[in-house]
């Protein structure tokens, strides 16, 4: 009887270390898609980032010429 309750133990010991392995490469494998998500965005912001920088660039002159346009403009006097 005991040695019964021992092979049983021991079974379901393996079991459980079975179940544990596969959640365990479950994760392993969410956390290398979840990261390879993170780079892609990581790249986008960066690209993103650029494209803002150079957009405020652009803004800035045409600011800088609509300002100059209205001071020829105001030495018109008209």
């Amino acid at each position: 009887m005991e040695y019964q309750e021992n092979v049983d133990h021991f079974k379901l010991l393996e079991e459980k270390v079975s179940k544990l392995i596969t959640y365990v490469t479950s994760l392993r494998q969410e956390k290398a898609l979840l990261q390879e998500r993170i780079d892609n965005q990581s790249g986008q912001i960066v690209e993103l980032t650029e494209e803002v920088e150079g957009l405020r660039t652009i803004r800035d002159g045409a600011k800088d010429r609509v300002a100059e346009l209205f001071k020829n403009i105001e030495q018109l006097d008209i």
